[in-house]
């Protein structure tokens, strides 16, 4: 590696800035920052770091310094803009908005989070006057840039207000200056090429669900009038025929464990580059479920290394194919771009993203629909301002924060945080005990791999690649 070095750099002082460390193989340290940056060193560097030695070693000063592990008064300003960018969310207003349009469903998923009705209780549509309200709120967020995204139950089942809410929005967003995106989650039973071409000309990010293989998935996506996975692959095939690209998400439960690798593969067949293994919520008929169909944090992990290990093998041999979640934190650790509203210090919960029932109630996210706990007010009763300065609000921004909780002294404070939908959940009340806590294991696991990883020559160029860069170094 060569570096620069300041003339001056004899003169220069320094001080330390706030950091945290965690050995993650042998001779290789882990240094994180508050402000986002990180830095894998030797053991002997390390020891020049805590034994306030940094200049015997000119290279790891100035490495030090670019990654403001120590300050200067070359690097301060630098780490001031990335720290306001990391906590920019915080301020700008929520941008995605997540409308459940109905909560009627024509499956019944053994694992649904949002406690779907049957589809013939309309009842649980959301109305005219509701989606107007709904889009009032909507716009009242100071956020440029706003994304609507559609969810259920099946939306599709209750696609006229779909069409109400584009429609009206597009108009608003013209008249109010605003960036407006549109997201819409089906599982593709009542899709036809009208609604798929309505959807293209709208420029809709579609996504669906795909748990894997056809026995699999049918078992877990249960559908009374056939196989729904033979309608899922039907909708990916129409959009494909479009060229039109769209997204799939697996939900894992125990069951999928055996089928890590014919998930991947089933994704590959059906045209994806890349698939989440999305670990189960502890919310909805999960939470009832649970011991048919849940699992600890240590055999989600086994499984996890067996499937990350055959998509690293995929790679290998010049397939590209990916995993999201480790794409999504290597844009977030090496890009510094952060534009996932879960995995963060806050968490997204009402600042980043914010959830509207079918009957006009808000809440803090879509996975906190279930709860009522996490009720944050109603477009019928409450304006943007008594929502987003109401004690139930701020609470969710403090709980997250990690300003009250064990995660304090994690190495991995910068690239995540604590989720309170799912440790009320999973234990029954707000504050995280990180020891019994699952979804703290798998995280810290995941990231632990990843950073393992990046300190690898070989796995360390096809991660890179997963983002855009091609060095290895």
């Amino acid at each position: 590696m060569v570096v620069s070095i300041d003339p001056s750099f004899a003169e220069k002082e320094y001080a330390l800035n706030h950091f945290w460390s965690k050995r993650i193989s042998d001779g290789k340290i882990l240094v994180t920052t508050d402000h986002g940056d990180w830095v894998i060193l030797s053991e002997d560097e390390f020891d020049l770091l805590l034994s306030g030695r940094v200049k015997e070693d000119p290279a790891l000063f100035k490495v030090l310094e670019d990654k403001g592990v120590i300050l200067t008064r070359e690097n301060l300003q630098e780490i001031s803009r990335k720290y306001s960018v990391r906590y920019r969310p915080a301020f700008t207003g929520p941008t995605l908005h997540i409308l459940a349009v109905t909560l009627r469903c024509n499956h019944k998923c053994i694992y649904c989070a949002q406690l779907s009705r049957g589809e013939h209780a309309k009842e649980y549509d959301m109305d005219f006057d509701t989606a107007k309200k709904v889009l009032e709120f909507v716009f009242s967020s100071p956020s440029r840039f706003l994304t609507i995204e559609f969810q259920g139950g099946e939306p599709l089942l209750n696609f006229e207000i779909v069409q109400y809410v584009i429609e009206e929005a597009k108009k608003i967003a013209s008249e109010k200056r605003k960036r407006l995106f549109f997201n819409l989650v089906s599982n593709f039973t009542l899709l036809d090429e009208e609604i798929a071409e309505y959807l293209i000309q709208n420029r809709v990010n579609v996504n669906t669900s795909l748990d894997g293989p056809k026995e699999l998935h049918d078992k877990q996506r249960r559908y009374k009038k056939g196989s729904s996975y033979e309608a899922a692959v039907q909708g990916i095939s129409i959009f494909r025929e479009k060229n039109y690209r769209i997204s799939a998400l697996p939900t894992v439960t125990r069951y999928s464990f055996e089928y890590y690798k014919e998930i991947v593969n089933e994704y590959i067949k059906q045209g994806f580059n890349s698939v989440r293994m999305r670990e189960l919520n502890f919310a909805g008929f999960a939470h009832s479920r649970w011991k048919e169909i849940g699992y600890t944090a240590e055999e989600y992990i086994e499984v996890w290394k067996k499937y990350i290990e055959y998509v690293i093998s995929l790679n290998r041999k010049g397939i590209r194919f990916w995993d999201q979640m480790i794409q999504i934190l290597l844009f977030k650790t090496i890009k510094g771009i952060n534009n996932y509203a879960c995995w963060g210090a806050p968490c997204g919960a009402a600042f980043q993203q914010v959830a509207y029932n079918y009957n006009g109630d808000i809440h803090t996210c879509d996975e906190s629909r279930s709860f009522p706990l996490f009720k944050i007010g109603n477009v019928k009763e409450n304006t943007f301002q008594e929502v987003y300065t109401s004690p139930n609000t701020l609470g969710i921004l403090d709980i997250s924060s990690q300003l009250s909780s064990l995660c304090e002294n994690c190495v991995y404070r910068p690239f995540c945080g604590p989720c309170p939908v799912w440790t009320y959940g999973s234990q029954g009340h707000l504050i995280c005990k990180l020891p019994e806590n699952m979804l703290c294991k798998i995280r810290k696991f995941i990231l632990t791999w990843m950073f393992e990883a990046l300190s690898d020559r070989e796995k360390r160029k096809i991660l890179l690649s997963w983002i855009g860069l091609r060095r290895s170094g």
